[in-house]
């Protein structure tokens, strides 16, 4: 599988709150990536906030997907996993 650079701003990503709402920007230099509204805004800032990771775990997925062999050792799939695990639970609300 090819490894083109993405083209987004590089995460990680998180949410912070403000008076006004939430607001998704990149965790090092607080760069803002956007500021949802609406009745779900802070879910759907964390949706938006672990999309760095959901693309990194899912891109790993398919590249061990993409190798995987009978009888293949298990790490590489064990690896992935625990990547999208970690997003999903960053969705989620799950910091722990």
């Amino acid at each position: 599988m090819t490894d083109p650079k993405p083209k987004h701003t590089p995460g990680p990503w998180e949410v912070y709150e403000t008076p006004f709402g939430f607001d998704v920007s990149r965790a090092e230099r607080h760069d803002l990536i956007c500021e949802p509204y609406g009745p779900d805004k802070k879910a759907n800032a964390r949706l938006i906030s672990a999309a760095p990771e959901l693309y990194e775990a899912l891109k790993e997925l398919m590249d061990v997907q993409g190798k995987s062999v009978i009888g293949a050792p298990v790490k590489p799939w064990s690896n992935a996993m625990d990547k999208a695990l970690r997003a999903v639970k960053k969705v989620e609300g799950d910091n722990g």
